[in-house]
């Protein structure tokens, strides 16, 4: 599923824009992350590193190669006391001479093996490769360390890494941000801190992987996109009003008060949607929505359901709804919960209610409104899931509808 980067990557040809987006590929990196397995003790925002320092007028707003690959790989936490006693551990590393820092570089167990390997990951992909969207600007200086590269011999004969700042020269050099970033860099680092800890699976909001690769993937970067105002910040509401959502559905007190209040907003997103009261109250349904047929153009009326529940929901009185949906005259009643028992299906079987995910439906709706012109969500689809699929759970059809348009596929 496409990032928010992505999705603006894909539509634009403007270069600036592509950099700002890459600049929050950036800004995004922490340790610990989904995909990689670094060591535990890895814990902090390493993108935000990166831009702090290459903001950092006490060093020019730049870090040579090798400077990358002597400090950058083994920084672990970062609080403002280790920041400042980094900034001054470039500053003394500047000092030295060639042959004094190669022995720094020597004094390291296996140091041939680890540097090539950081060399190479560095120097040969991670800086080239945000050089090449335009967010890095690496520039040669023939007078760093007397003209002299660093050379590290790989696990293969003759296979030897270096800290030219391009394939196949023979000096080294420097990388700063771009001009084209760094104004939006300035507005990120203001306001986001280095200082931060970044999310991680045994945060309390975090109750799965799935929560952890929306958290960074969705939520964060369009919190990064809204601060640089590029064509995504009117879309960072959608983002709260579901991020809200969700919340309320997993985390919300007990009488099911702020879930209500929270769907309120997020079915106003639906293009369709006439018309959203809350209701509640016993005997009565959650919410009442007032929609507009896709097909007959024609108002119908819709009971929602709201269940907060820490664990699965596990018993749905279908009579009582039945009777609420003939209360208020309502075509069909959806059940929004952040997760079902298997029972609960056998309980809505044969009735005019659905069940569908919190999850499942966020997730849906933000790729609606992200990537339509008018900014809402389609509703047609979704009543179309509803009508073909009386008295079960969606939630797999909307992830699948979800995965359908929005997915991509790679050949």
């Amino acid at each position: 599923m496409p990032s928010p980067m992505t999705l603006d990557l894909l539509s634009t040809d403007d270069e600036i824009e592509k950099a700002k987006n890459v600049l929050v590929n950036l800004f995004c990196l922490q340790f610990p992350h989904p995909f990689s397995w670094t060591p535990n003790c890895f814990e902090l925002y390493y993108g935000r590193l990166i831009v702090k320092l290459l903001l950092d007028e006490r060093i020019n707003k730049k870090l040579y190669i090798d400077e990358c690959i002597w400090f950058l790989p083994f920084i672990e936490k970062v609080t403002p006391a280790s920041y400042k006693q980094l900034v001054d551990s470039i500053l003394e590393y500047r000092t030295l001479s060639y042959e004094e820092k190669k022995k720094l570089f020597r004094s390291v167990d296996n140091y041939q093996n680890l540097f090539a390997n950081v060399c190479h990951e560095v120097n040969y992909y991670f800086l080239r490769l945000f050089s090449n969207f335009g967010v890095f600007d690496l520039k040669e200086d023939r007078a760093h360390n007397g003209g002299q590269l660093f050379s590290f011999l790989h696990c293969r004969p003759s296979t030897y890494r270096n800290d030219a700042y391009q394939s196949r020269k023979n000096h080294s050099g420097y990388v700063t941000l771009s001009s084209a970033v760094e104004e939006s860099a300035k507005r990120l680092i203001d306001r986001f801190s280095v200082f931060d800890k970044p999310t991680k699976m045994d945060n309390d909001e975090i109750l799965s992987k799935r929560d952890w690769l929306t958290r960074l993937y969705e939520i964060e970067p369009l919190e990064y996109l809204n601060a640089i105002e590029t064509k995504t910040s009117n879309r960072s509401e959608v983002i709260k009003v579901v991020n809200e959502m969700i919340r309320a559905s997993k985390y919300g007190s007990r009488d099911g008060k702020e879930f209500e209040n929270a769907l309120k907003p997020f079915m106003e997103l639906f293009r369709e949607t006439s018309n959203v009261e809350i209701i509640s109250g016993s005997g009565n349904t959650d919410l009442l929505c007032s929609m507009e047929d896709a097909h007959s153009k024609r108002h119908y009326k819709m009971n929602v359901d709201a269940k907060t529940r820490k664990s699965a929901l596990e018993e749905i009185n279908s009579r009582r709804i039945t009777k609420h949906l003939i209360k208020h005259a309502a075509k069909f009643c959806v059940i929004i919960a952040p997760k079902f028992a298997r029972g609960v299906n056998d309980d809505i079987g044969g009735y005019q209610i659905v069940t569908i995910k919190s999850d499942d439906l966020g997730a849906y709706c933000t790729k609606e409104c992200m990537n339509s012109r008018d900014g809402y969500a389609d509703f047609e689809a979704i009543q179309d899931i509803i009508t073909q699929n009386m008295g079960k759970d969606i939630s797999e059809q909307v992830r699948k509808l979800t995965e359908e348009r929005y997915g991509l596929t790679v050949v």
